[in-house]
């Protein structure tokens, strides 16, 4: 989306609320709910805080795949 808008008009991909430790696998696969219109920007946003209550983020790998039609 466009880095001007404010990220309530942003569009959500995928949204994540993780309550515990051990709720999702590690690796894990998330799949987009709807199909994503084309864009050139990703953003990942934490919006609160994780499973131990702090605001820390951590990726090992992160891949998005696609195609446009």
């Amino acid at each position: 989306d466009d880095a001007n808008k404010p990220i309530s008009e942003w569009t959500t991909l995928i949204s994540i609320n993780e309550r515990t430790k051990d709720e999702n696998k590690d690796p894990d696969v998330y799949e987009f709910s709807h199909i994503s219109p084309p864009t050139r920007i990703v953003r990942l946003l934490q919006t609160d805080k994780n499973w131990s209550n702090n605001n820390y983020l951590q990726l090992f790998h992160f891949d998005l795949f696609g195609s446009i039609l």
